[in-house]
């Protein structure tokens, strides 16, 4: 059985941003996933269902969007800045504009490498039918 060289799978990303609540400023490389494996899809809605916990009825809406945000950074960065990971993976900051900029450019690395698939595919697509008019 042959196998295929893996695609790599990771991208690094910077941010630069002031807490909107601190007035501190996080700057850092981060290098996030491009793909999620079926395991990490596991994962992550397994660290989302524990961060939520046991508590009966629905979790305030907050609530539950945190805990997706959370849950999806957890498995898609595999490195982040001594700050982050000090702060329990990004939960102990106190400043939500820094998260989402951190959760916004870890979904931008998968949506860019979706994109660059979805072009490849196209750029393919147009050369098999070029070649295919070129046969007739």
């Amino acid at each position: 059985m042959s196998k295929k060289p893996a695609l790599p799978n990771s991208e690094a990303f910077v941010i630069n941003v002031t807490g909107d609540t601190t007035g501190e400023n996080q700057t850092g490389k981060f290098v996030a996933k491009k793909r999620l494996s079926f395991n990490d899809q596991l994962r992550r809605d397994n660290f989302r269902r524990a961060m939520l916990g046991e508590a009966p009825g629905e979790p305030h809406p907050r609530t539950a969007s945190m805990a997706t945000v959370f849950s999806e950074l957890l498995v898609r960065l595999l490195e982040a800045p001594s700050w982050w990971v000090d702060a329990d993976e990004g939960r102990e900051l106190e400043d939500e504009n820094v998260i989402v900029e951190v959760y916004e450019k870890a979904l931008k690395v998968e949506n860019d490498a979706k994109a660059a698939v979805a072009k490849a595919a196209a750029e393919a697509r147009g050369e098999v039918v070029e070649a295919l008019a070129e046969t007739k």
